[in-house]
């Protein structure tokens, strides 16, 4: 069964976060990905840190987590990358399914 929702990650470039992005679409691992300019404040190692980042939001199905995160962290550059999942609670049927049929496992 299907768990469609959103799942949230970082980067420190917006090249790498195309990269990241395109790629997770490409495995189908993400139907979608929106990716957006922020300004992070966090503690890192006992300091405050303030830092340009850029946002991916993934739209995928949350059963394939597992793998979304096996595959984030191979490819990230932080040594503790963020990655938070939400699952979907309501929304737009038809964008439900589209999300689902986008995230399905590519046959041999």
């Amino acid at each position: 069964m299907a768990t469609p929702g959103i799942v949230l990650t970082t980067t420190d470039s917006e090249a790498a976060a195309q990269t990241l992005g395109r790629a997770l679409v490409e495995e189908r691992l993400a139907a979608g990905v929106a990716i957006s300019a922020i300004a992070s404040i966090y503690r890192w190692r006992e300091e405050i840190c303030e830092t340009a980042e850029w946002l991916l939001i993934l739209n995928t199905d949350l059963d394939r987590l597992g793998e979304i995160e096996a595959f984030v962290r191979s490819r990230h550059t932080y040594e503790v990358p963020e990655l938070m999942a939400f699952p979907a609670s309501g929304g737009f049927d038809a964008y439900l399914q589209w999300i689902v049929a986008n995230t399905r496992p590519s046959s041999p």
